[in-house]
């Protein structure tokens, strides 16, 4: 079984056109044998990615809509959804300090961890963690595999 931890860099990439959304969306295909992990602080991180998106006009109100939409009617089934916790929030102050990262980015950091212990023992060495955020993939490199979804798509150009 493969397992996935996404962070909010990343779940944004399936609902909005950008540098790797198709790599996200190809990953994101429901199958028996792959587990999509992410914390459930990944709903308001995405509603104020798409509104700041918007309210930037870097998307139109009917791709805002749009996104917003689908995220709301398929997230909590497309992902195991993982509670932050006091020991998560425990947890994500020192990966803060240790790591130098936003408070957010510790958040998820900490709950990758624990969506890894979750996982079961055989799957755990292939546990993947997936953010475009390069500071927090390099804080979860001592202890995921780890993958950029821009690595795997040349940037999308503009008019």
């Amino acid at each position: 079984m493969a397992a996935y931890f996404l962070d909010a860099s990343a779940v944004v990439k399936r609902y909005v056109e950008e540098p790797g959304s198709r790599w996200v969306r190809r990953l994101l295909r429901p199958d028996d044998d792959t587990t999509f992990f992410a914390a459930w602080i990944v709903g308001p991180e995405f509603v104020s990615a798409i509104t700041r998106r918007l309210n930037r006009q870097q998307l139109s109100q009917s791709q805002a809509e749009n996104g917003l939409h689908t995220f709301h009617r398929e997230w909590r089934e497309l992902f195991r959804l993982i509670h932050v916790t006091p020991p998560i929030l425990l947890r994500a102050m020192e990966l803060a300090r240790a790591h130098g990262l936003r408070g957010y980015d510790s958040v998820q950091l900490s709950a990758a961890m624990e969506a890894k212990s979750m996982t079961p023992q055989s799957d755990r060495s292939t546990f993947t963690f997936v953010s475009s955020d390069s500071d927090l993939l390099n804080a979860a490199a001592e202890g995921f595999q780890t993958d950029n979804p821009l690595d795997h798509e040349p940037p999308i150009s503009q008019p």
